[in-house]
């Protein structure tokens, strides 16, 4: 209990001096440092890089989605196509087909 109690501690009063705008990372990196397996924090610049990374991944993700609607529409767009060419060679083979020609000759 004096343990939790102490890391607690710790864990308030940085959060205090630094101020931070997001404290969940920092309570994270404390706790993990408190168990030995943290690793450092990211520097100004890593944090930035990663922003940008995220909002260039979304912008992918948005791209990529927008492609699927594409080929679905255009995979949509010749299946209809198709289903009309094949009515409309369908009518000229009935037109075309010798029983009925006959059948205006008689």
């Amino acid at each position: 209990m004096e343990q939790v109690q102490t890391i607690l501690q710790e864990l308030v009063a940085k959060l205090l001096l630094g101020k931070p705008e997001d404290p969940v990372p920092n309570i994270i990196q404390l706790l993990e440092d408190s168990m030995g397996n943290g690793t450092k924090p990211l520097s100004k610049e890593e944090k930035i890089e990663l922003d940008e990374l995220k909002g260039e991944y979304a912008k992918l993700k948005e791209k990529q989605a927008s492609l699927k609607i594409n080929v679905a529409a255009a995979s949509d767009s010749d299946n209809d196509k198709s289903s009309s060419d094949s009515e409309y060679l369908d009518e000229v083979n009935d037109d075309l087909s010798p029983t009925k020609h006959q059948s205006r000759v008689l």
